[in-house]
C-alpha cells in the first residue's frame, strides 16, 4: 500500500490510492475480482465552488497524476485528463463562473504535478 497516496496521507496526493492499490496487487501476481453488486458512493461535499472544493480539486487531481506516472499510463492518457480540465474551464470562463474557472485550473495544474513528481 502506497501511504503517499490518498486522503489521509498528509501529502499533496490526495486520491486515487483505491486505483494504485489493485494495479499494485496485479503485479504481484495477485488476482483482483470485480464484483458489479458492490457500489461505492461519492458524495459531493460541496455545492459551489470555494475553498473546500479547490482543496480537494488539488488534491484529487495531484494523487491521479501521480498514479498514471508511477503505473505507466500511457502519455495521450495525460493528455485526455488534461484536455477533460481544460474543458472545465471554457465551460466556466463561458458561464462566468469564475469559481469554476479556478476549480478546473486547479485540476489542471494538479495533474501536471502528480505527474512530474519523483515517484
Amino acid at each position: 500500500y502506497d501511504e503517499e497516496l490518498g486522503l489521509g496521507a498528509g501529502t499533496p496526493f490526495g486520491s486515487s490510492e483505491d486505483i494504485d492499490y489493485p494495479l499494485q496487487a496485479i503485479k504481484k501476481g495477485f488476482r483482483v475480482y470485480y464484483n458489479p453488486e458492490l457500489t461505492v458512493y461519492h458524495p459531493d461535499p460541496f455545492s459551489s465552488y470555494g475553498e473546500k472544493a479547490f482543496q480537494r480539486g488539488w488534491l484529487y487531481s495531484a494523487g491521479m497524476g501521480r498514479v498514471l506516472r508511477k503505473h505507466h499510463y500511457p502519455f495521450w492518457f495525460l493528455l485526455y485528463q488534461l484536455i477533460r480540465s481544460l474543458g472545465g474551464l471554457v465551460r466556466g470562463l463561458l458561464k462566468g463562473n469564475g469559481g469554476e474557472v479556478q476549480y478546473y485550473a486547479l485540476t489542471f495544474k494538479g495533474r501536471i504535478y502528480g505527474w512530474r513528481s519523483p515517484v
